[in-house]
Order: structure tokens, then sequence, then C-alpha cells
């Protein structure tokens, strides 16, 4: 047999398999807000952070957060229509990063996640690190939010 079939057959054989386990499955998977939608995190940069995500039709607001090695720090929720060329209408995010960055160190893992599951920051991947120590840690910023006198890190506006 040539590798064209072998490859022919082996795709009809996968094809054969979802159909069938399509067919079987007696609960059907329904698009809700609790999936994770598509989506990315443009800028991350010294004074925001700035993303877009694509959320089912009609599933209304995304919550978003920023977290710091595994600890939320921020949320927001992805509302904004955001104009992006995408497959489906995309909403935007935005996190104000200005008063965060004395509380991070190198070592700190930075994402921002979408029910719970990270979105990949470009050019870093998927969590960022920290150019450089802050002068407090993040035990003083957990802290302060405990106590709530934390910074700020809601964005006053967020991409168009």
């Amino acid at each position: 047999m040539s590798i064209r079939g072998v490859i022919r057959d082996g795709v009809d054989r996968l094809a054969r398999r979802g159909r069938a386990m399509t067919a079987s499955s007696s609960q059907a998977r329904p698009e809700t807000a609790e999936h994770t939608p598509a989506g990315l995190v443009e800028s991350f940069g010294r004074e925001r952070v700035t993303g877009w995500i694509a959320p089912p039709p009609g599933s209304g607001p995304v919550h978003v957060a920023l977290l710091v090695n595994g600890t939320e720090v921020a949320a927001t929720d992805a509302v904004a229509p955001a104009e992006r060329e995408a497959w489906a209408p995309t909403v935007g995010f935005g996190f104000a990063m200005r008063e965060l960055w004395p509380y991070l160190r190198t070592d700190h893992k930075v994402t921002v996640r979408v029910n719970g599951r990270s979105l990949p920051i470009v050019g870093h991947g998927m969590y960022f690190a920290p150019p450089r120590n802050g002068k407090h840690g993040l035990r003083t910023l957990r802290e302060l939010q405990a106590q709530g006198r934390g910074p700020d890190l809601r964005a006053a506006d967020v991409p168009a």
C-alpha cells in the first residue's frame, strides 16, 4: 500500500471512530461560559496587560483573572467588544500593571486565566516572568489585599 493509501485509511478510521463516539454519546457538551473560550494576551507591558477572548455566543461576561504563582491578584469581566479579525465575535480585557510591579520577583510566574485555563501571552508563552525584583513581595501584596488596601489593578479601558 502506498503512503497516500495508509494516510487515507487512517483518516477514514479516525472519522468512523469520531462518528461512533458522537452517536453513542448520550450527553452533548453544551456551549456555555463554563467552557474555556479561545483567547490571547496580546500585550504584557509595564503599564498594562491587554488581550481578547472569543466566548460562545450568548454566554455573557467572561471572568478573566490575573494570577501570580497561582494566586489570583486581580479579576475582571471581559465584556467590551474587541475589533479583531476572528471566526467569532471577540471581547477585550485589560489589567493596570503599574502598581503590581513592586510586589513581583523574578521567580514569579504571572498568568492570565479564563475559566481556570491560562491564555497564551504573545512573545512570552504561557506565563510572564518579571525582569527584576520589586521592593516588596507577594506576601505583602496578599496582606494588603486582605485588608482591602491593595493596588487597584483594574484597567480604565480595554482594547478596542
